[in-house]
Parts: C-alpha cells; sequence; structure tokens
C-alpha cells in the first residue's frame, strides 16, 4: 500500500464516528485503569493484597488491570477504598 493511500485511508477512518466512539471508549478504559493500578501502587500492594482485602478474585482483578474486562462499579469502590482513595465519577 502506498504511503497516500495509507493516509487516506486513516483520514477516512479519523472520520468515521463509529471509530470515534471506539477509540473514546478505549481511552477512558486506558485511563481507569491507569488510575486503578496507580492506587494499588501507591498502596505498596500486589494483586493478590488487593485481591484479598477487596474479595475480588485474583484473577479477576488481573484481567481489569489488562483491559480483559470492565470493573464494575462494586469493584471500584472497593478497590479505591483498599487502597485509601475515594472514587470519584463526572459526567462533563
Amino acid at each position: 500500500m502506498e504511503k497516500y493511500e495509507f493516509e487516506n485511508r486513516l483520514k477516512t477512518a479519523a472520520e468515521d464516528p463509529e471509530l470515534k466512539v471506539t477509540a473514546d471508549e478505549s481511552r477512558l478504559r486506558y485511563q481507569v485503569v491507569k488510575a486503578l493500578i496507580g492506587a494499588r501502587l501507591a498502596a505498596n500492594m500486589t494483586e493478590k493484597e488487593l485481591a484479598k482485602k477487596t474479595g475480588i478474585r485474583p484473577g479477576r482483578i488481573d484481567k481489569i488491570e489488562n483491559q480483559l474486562t470492565s470493573p464494575t462499579l462494586e469493584e471500584l469502590q472497593k478497590i479505591a477504598a483498599a487502597t485509601g482513595r475515594k472514587l470519584n465519577i463526572e459526567v462533563i
């Protein structure tokens, strides 16, 4: 594929509203996971320790942190509490 053709496809994809939604969702998921991992590390906890403190299975913590699944609101609250943080969600 020539560079010009690739750039045209990239531009067309960027204008696709469905792809924009997917990109926005991925960015949001990344931000949530980054915050969760940051809170766990700041609390000096391993995934296993976090699992024990929250009651969330270690495999589930791993899947959340590797973006293989999305955490529930209840899981977010448990993780925040276990790491000494507060959960704050905004719709702006």
